[in-house]
């Protein structure tokens, strides 16, 4: 899971960015990505050599760093408006509103059901805690430069093939991990992964700024956000956990792909 505050980095960002150069959103985000990769590389060496019981002094360790370098900050924001009311829907779009948070949930579903599954297959096939780390370190590796381009793919191919392409991209990976037993093979999909991930989700959050006025950009990020990476992943490690224990690898994997493919014909 990514650190906390997602919501309020997207709404900052997105909102430096006027409504036509939101796409460059994934040059900021991907600066996530490449802490994310650090830590967890430098994570996955300590915890080789040392009990996982760390995690606990370290989590709360790392929040408080965040607090502290960000805390003290004045970050430009719009002025604080009137709290958002059902009422005040009825100018947007409701039908596009709901078909983007369908499509942010099943990607959600099916990203906690494999991020749930992934770890423990890994482990299964004879892989360590390294090898988890490693899978974890490639895929924020590969988020970097499909964020980076996220711009340019979206002008090219436009925003309708790119979700396609992430979704293909993210599916092919959990095929992977339902079929082959060869830990190094099952690290190497996580490039793929990573590559979907970056541009679904650059994808999602950059629609997500267009559906609200300007003023609520930071209430479209949080929406996204609690149904993105709270309520889908919520439902996804639930479904994910009993599946792998009371299953097979082939139907979490397989399920998840298909609903992967799903929320991104959807998000088009």
């Amino acid at each position: 899971m990514r650190a906390p505050g997602e919501a309020f980095a997207n709404a900052l960002a997105i909102g430096t960015l006027d409504t036509g150069a939101s796409r460059n959103y994934g040059s900021i985000r991907l600066w996530a990505s490449i802490g994310f990769a650090a830590t967890v590389a430098v994570s996955a060496v300590v915890l080789e050599r040392n009990s996982l019981a760390l995690i606990l002094i370290a989590y709360p360790v790392a929040m408080l760093a965040q607090v502290a370098s960000t805390g003290g900050r004045s970050w430009a924001v719009a002025p604080p408006g009137p709290i958002l009311r059902l009422s005040a829907l009825r100018g947007t779009d409701r039908s596009r509103l709901i078909v983007l948070h369908s499509a942010a949930l099943a990607f959600g579903i099916a990203m906690g059901a494999s991020s749930t599954g992934s770890p423990l297959r890994l482990v299964a096939v004879g892989g360590g805690i390294v090898a988890v780390g490693a899978a974890a370190v490639l895929g924020a590796l590969a988020e970097i430069p499909f964020m980076r381009m996220s711009g340019l793919l979206w002008h090219g191919l436009g925003a309708g093939k790119v979700f396609l392409l992430g979704g293909a991209a993210f599916a092919a990976s959990l095929a992977c991990f339902a079929v082959f037993t060869d830990p190094v093979v099952l690290v190497g999909a996580s490039i793929l992964r990573g590559g979907g991930f970056a541009l679904i989700y650059v994808g999602l959050v950059t629609v997500a700024s267009g559906q609200l006025t300007p003023g609520r950009q930071a209430t479209g990020q949080a929406l996204l956000q609690a149904t993105m990476m709270g309520l889908g992943p919520l439902i996804g490690s639930s479904l994910g956990g009993f599946a792998y224990e009371h299953t097979w690898p082939v139907i979490l994997f397989g399920t998840s792909a298909l609903v992967t493919l799903g929320g991104a014909a959807l998000a088009r």
